[in-house]
């Protein structure tokens, strides 16, 4: 008999590939640290934030810098002077937002109201390092509608890669910007005007010509007792605890400026966003015309 024939060993079964480790991303080359804004929390509005600042010129532009630990971000502050006065009648409230944490800035100019040395001086803080796209404008008198039209130009100019509002101090509408009709109902962002109780100079019914105009998120004060000349003080605590609260949303600056200044006998709110939140019945009508009283309704 013959022998049966060695059968052939089965192949082995193929293994399965092993699948490829997912290969970790690479870490950026230099990751930003996160960085966190000078301006503070839980400071008096009424007096000078924790920071010591440092004032130098370059070249037109007076600049009020807080002194920091460079790791944080500066929103800007530009003031604009009114007719006939010098940045250093103002120095009230460049030195409150210096240092409260605000890069503040303020074109020497004796005529600001076409707002574009105000532009100017922002476009020279916005090239400096650690800062925030927040600009706010502030100016008195002529000044006030230099803030408007600055507001304006930068809203124009920058879009919405601004975070932009404006504080107008018994603003002379009109002076070297007779255009300010068609803008001011175009702004956008916030706006705080103030006008003085004994202001003769610029009073309540020319501030009336402007800020009865403004569509946007905006609020409309009386600083009692102010004159044209004295209303500093009365600015320097609005403008820093307006700032705060629409920058920030810091709970202590909006108690401040909706509760306890027109609670006050310094402040009295005279209109509150009309458009948004319907029409404010302190607001005295024989400012404006019935026809638009009833629009506001």
């Amino acid at each position: 008999n013959p022998k049966p024939k060695p059968q052939p060993k089965p192949l082995p079964l193929p293994r399965p590939k092993p699948k490829p480790k997912p290969k970790p991303k690479p870490l950026p080359k230099n990751p930003k640290p996160e960085r966190k804004s000078c301006v503070l929390e839980g400071e008096s509005f009424d007096e000078n934030g924790s920071y010591r600042f440092q004032v130098r010129k370059v070249g037109r532009i007076n600049v009020y810098e807080p002194i920091t630990d460079g790791k944080c971000t500066r929103p800007i502050y530009s003031h604009s002077n009114g007719t006939g006065s010098r940045s250093i009648f103002y120095t009230p409230q460049l030195t409150r937002m210096a240092s409260h944490g605000f890069l503040a800035v303020s074109f020497e100019s004796t005529n600001t109201g076409s707002g574009v040395q105000s532009l100017q001086a922002v476009e020279w803080a916005l090239s400096q390092d650690m800062i925030e796209p927040k600009v706010a404008f502030g100016g008195h008198s002529q000044g006030g509608g230099s803030a408007a039209a600055a507001h304006f130009l930068a809203q124009k100019k920058y879009g919405d890669s601004l975070q932009i509002i404006s504080i107008l101090e018994e603003p002379a509408f009109g002076m070297n910007r007779q255009g300010f009709a068609l803008e001011l109902p175009q702004l956008r962002g916030s706006t705080f005007v103030i006008h003085g109780s004994r202001d003769a100079i610029v009073p309540k019914s020319w501030v009336a010509r402007g800020a009865r105009l403004l569509a946007n998120d905006h609020y409309w004060y009386e600083a009692v007792g102010a004159t044209h000349i004295n209303v500093r003080p009365w600015a320097a605590a609005g403008t820093v605890s307006f700032a705060k609260w629409k920058f920030y949303a810091m709970a202590d600056a909006e108690n401040y400026f909706l509760e306890l200044m027109p609670s006050s006998r310094y402040w009295k709110a005279v209109e509150i966003s009309p458009k948004a939140n319907g029409f404010s019945p302190d607001l005295e009508y024989d400012l404006i015309l019935r026809e638009e009283y009833e629009l506001y309704r």
